[in-house]
């Protein structure tokens, strides 16, 4: 038998050790100088099923007042409030399921229960909040993307509770969707305000709502206030009031409006699209003739109906008010 080379051992059990320390070495260094990748790409973090956006340090200049917003970074970087506070950004898309993998930048739209603001565009999910509107809530009908395509990369504000959404920061319980103009200029589009044509305290008149009148399948919607002074019976024909009797009124699915009493003018009249639901039970004059004379408040699309001015596709088909407790519709 060969005697054992204890020598050989020796070097052979170096050469080991000294190959071990090099490969920690070499690990170390290399977590060293590694660069940093956050997860899910610039600040967000993975626990369990739970996104939680971590945006860098930001420092916050603005008020979140009605003319002193918050931008979008800001909002992020606060995360939640107790009361409503402004924010201020671009409409870019919409979200679906996931902020990681459902957002949507590029038109059309379907998701018509939120959108995604954003301090510019093009963007990234992390550098969007987004907004929720509850389905049948008057804010819904002001910036949801599918009805309202011209919102689409225009600045909106948005007076609401910064609140998780999405599991990121987002704002919730909408008081407010308004228009942006520059500074000194006065601020229209307020849904939830008092700016004119935009919200049940502040309607058009029916002369106004004749005058908006448009002829596309989404004509812009508004709120308008008249008289109801008698049915459309047809194709350009009105029952007006004053020839109007109990045993006439055959049609429940519309009324018509005007701004006084007694007028009896083509020209001067909406007609109002009754659909079936809470606005027709409520409003139709075939099972309450004592509306007649009463003002009707709604809001719809200006176009015409039966080849007249009309109101259509109105709010308080399927409720009475929105889920903040905002009425759809206003029968005084």
């Amino acid at each position: 038998m060969k005697p054992r080379d204890n020598h050989s051992s020796v070097y052979a059990f170096r050469i080991s050790l000294r190959e071990l320390l090099c490969f920690f070495a070499m690990a170390f260094l290399s977590a060293c100088l590694s660069p940093l990748i956050p997860d899910e790409e610039k600040g967000g973090e993975q626990s369990g099923d739970t996104l939680l956006v971590v945006p860098d340090t930001v420092e916050i200049v603005h008020t979140g007042t009605a003319r002193d917003e918050y931008t979008v970074t800001e909002a992020q970087a606060i995360g939640s409030t107790d009361t409503a506070v402004w924010v201020k950004g671009y409409v870019v898309g919409t979200v679906k399921n996931s902020m990681k993998s459902g957002c949507q930048f590029e038109p059309p739209f379907s998701v018509e229960t939120n959108v995604l603001l954003a301090d510019t565009f093009p963007t990234d999910w992390w550098h969007c909040m987004p907004v929720e509107l509850p389905s049948g809530s008057i804010y819904q009908y002001a910036l949801n993307l599918v009805e309202n395509p011209d919102a689409f990369h225009e600045i909106r504000r948005i007076q609401g509770i910064v609140s998780p959404y999405y599991n990121v920061p987002g704002i919730r319980n909408v008081t407010i969707v308004a228009t942006y103009h520059p500074e000194g200029e006065e601020s229209q589009g307020e849904v939830g305000d008092s700016i004119h044509g935009e919200s049940l305290v502040n309607p058009l008149s029916v002369a106004e709502g004749v005058a908006a009148q448009g002829t596309e399948a989404y004509s812009e919607r508004k709120w308008v206030k008249g008289y109801i002074v008698g049915v459309c019976t047809g194709k350009g024909k009105v029952t007006f009031a004053d020839s109007l009797s109990v045993s006439d009124i055959t049609t429940n699915g519309n009324v018509v409006l005007a701004d006084s009493l007694g007028e009896d003018n083509l020209g001067r009249i909406l007609v109002v699209q009754l659909s079936k639901g809470c606005i027709r039970d409520d409003v139709n004059l075939v099972d309450h003739p004592e509306n007649l004379f009463r003002r009707l408040t709604v809001n719809g699309s200006l176009r015409p109906y039966y080849e007249l001015p009309a109101v259509r596709d109105v709010l308080g088909t399927g409720q009475r008010t929105d889920s903040f407790g905002n009425p759809l519709y206003l029968l005084e």
